[in-house]
């Protein structure tokens, strides 16, 4: 156990550094003004030619955004679970350290969110409300990509029968739904979208490092998962 946690570690530590070498490249290589209001964007000739097989499409947008706020319902739920839990010993040390775990994950996602919407890599393809927004990388990708990948983690961790596979399969399912969405959607260049794959992944991954053994998540899985 304590290899694996050890090699998710190296893992996030391997990604997040893959991710910095990704982030110069998109402001370095191949920058040229193809965005809305002249506005410059990296790897331009890659990102020109994928926008141009994806124009903007309503029906992909809004259904990312209802898988958006569906990835937001997940972490309310835990959330919610965390709150009882501590409600019910008044002591943070015996919330679920699963939930906890879960809690700096998400915690992370929403600062890189606020990181990347003050220093702007790239602007979206398309004005939003006549304004330039940030785009890079993709906040929706993130938040399903470490959502669901995490909620995949948990269901492997406490659910021991036939459910399990039908759940985490179905996440791996919202996981790649939620990448091609967003890119046929036309809100992100697609560079935006490969930024947010390997943020996710390292955060994913750095998840699974912290995590207590599979032993301490069984409280978990009897009261919320109906495990065993």
């Amino acid at each position: 156990m304590k290899s694996k946690k050890g090699k998710n570690g190296i893992l996030a530590a391997i990604l997040f550094i893959a991710f910095i070498a990704y982030t110069i490249i998109v402001m370095k290589v191949d920058v040229q003004p193809i965005g809305p209001l002249g506005s410059s964007v990296g790897l331009a000739d890659f990102n020109a030619k994928v926008a141009a097989m994806a124009p903007p499409n309503e029906v992909w947008y809004e259904m990312t955004q209802l898988m958006g706020y569906l990835s937001i319902l997940v972490c309310l739920l835990f959330a919610i679970v965390g709150a009882i839990q501590l409600f019910q010993t008044k002591s943070l040390k015996k919330v679920n350290k699963d939930v906890i775990c879960l809690g700096v994950l998400y915690a992370v996602c929403i600062a890189f969110y606020v990181l990347f919407t003050k220093v702007a890599i790239n602007y979206r393809p398309i004005l939003e409300n006549g304004v330039l927004e940030a785009s890079y990388p993709s906040s929706h990708t993130v938040l399903g990509i470490c959502v669901f990948a995490s909620l995949a983690v948990e269901i492997k961790r406490n659910i021991h029968d036939a459910r399990a596979v039908i759940f985490k399969y179905g996440c791996y399912g919202f996981i790649c739904l939620m990448i091609a969405g967003r890119i046929l959607s036309g809100w992100h260049w697609a560079s935006d979208i490969v930024g947010a794959c390997i943020l996710s992944a390292a955060l994913v991954s750095g998840f699974k490092a912290i995590l207590p053994d599979t032993k301490c998540a069984k409280d978990l899985a009897a009261e919320y998962f109906g495990g065993e």
